[in-house]
């Protein structure tokens, strides 16, 4: 009897066993090297043929009109000032849809390193590729509570770099890059205060030398900045306008005593 037993055992686990060595199929790969000189693949072309025309198409929709040809450049410009303008906007249609007590009536800043930004903005039509021109890359918007005297900090630092992108704010500095007078919505800035200051994550996270915002309490929004400027030119156009930059300089630099006198 014991011997039976022991032949089913057998007999049982040389079943499974092969019940499971015939489920598994073995499937023989080899590296094949493209370059310039292979030849085409008529089944593969035609596939990256119908999804690049649905590409194209998709790149080439219209969003919205732009009255002038801005470009991105330090210590200011109108592109960058545009984008932060929107990063603002976008970040506080944020907060009103998920709000947060602490920071209702809060101001609103922004500051977007120039090297975010990878062309220009053309006059005339905007389309969804204008954008991701610009954008190209997958940042997110993040919102941080901060103290005015951290944010003087992060001001700094920009002026500091050669100047960032800069939004709510007016600041004056010299040619020694000192900062000398900050203005936040035409106030002051105060020290003791508490101000909201909406980046990209790539700065949140310590990109371009802004190692001062890590350990701060943030929002992630995941909404990428490319689509918050995207909604932002379609939200124009719903409403019949077309994107005008902002023409007033937000980082004067102003020349030293020494410049002066010269």
């Amino acid at each position: 009897m014991r011997n039976v037993r022991y032949i089913l055992l057998i007999a049982s686990l040389l079943f499974v066993g092969l019940s499971g060595f015939a489920q598994h199929r073995i499937i023989l790969a080899k590296e094949i090297q493209i370059n310039a000189e292979s030849p085409s693949d008529k089944v593969m072309d035609s596939i990256i043929t119908v999804h690049r025309l649905e590409l194209q198409q998709e790149m080439n929709k219209v969003i919205g009109k732009n009255e002038q040809t801005i470009a991105a450049a330090r210590p200011d410009s109108p592109l960058g000032r545009l984008f932060c303008d929107i990063a603002i906007d976008s970040a506080d249609k944020y907060l009103k849809e998920n709000p947060v007590d602490s920071l209702k009536g809060k101001p609103i800043v922004s500051v977007l390193n120039c090297g975010g930004f990878r062309a220009p903005l053309t006059q005339g039509d905007v389309t969804i590729g204008s954008i991701f021109s610009i954008s190209p890359f997958e940042n997110t918007l993040v919102i941080i509570p901060i103290s005015g005297s951290d944010l003087l900090e992060v001001i700094n630092h920009c002026v500091e770099e050669g100047g960032d992108a800069i939004g709510g704010m007016v600041l004056t500095a010299d040619s020694t890059r000192t900062v000398h007078d900050i203005k936040i919505y035409g106030k002051p800035l105060n020290p003791k205060a508490t101000y909201v200051l909406a980046v990209n994550n790539y700065m949140a996270e310590g990109g371009s030398g802004y190692s001062m915002l890590q350990g701060h309490n943030m929002i992630l929004t995941e909404e990428t900045m490319r689509d918050v400027e995207i909604e932002y030119f379609k939200g124009l156009t719903r409403k019949g306008k077309s994107a005008k930059a902002p023409h007033k300089p937000r980082i004067i630099v102003l020349p030293t005593n020494k410049e002066a006198k010269k």
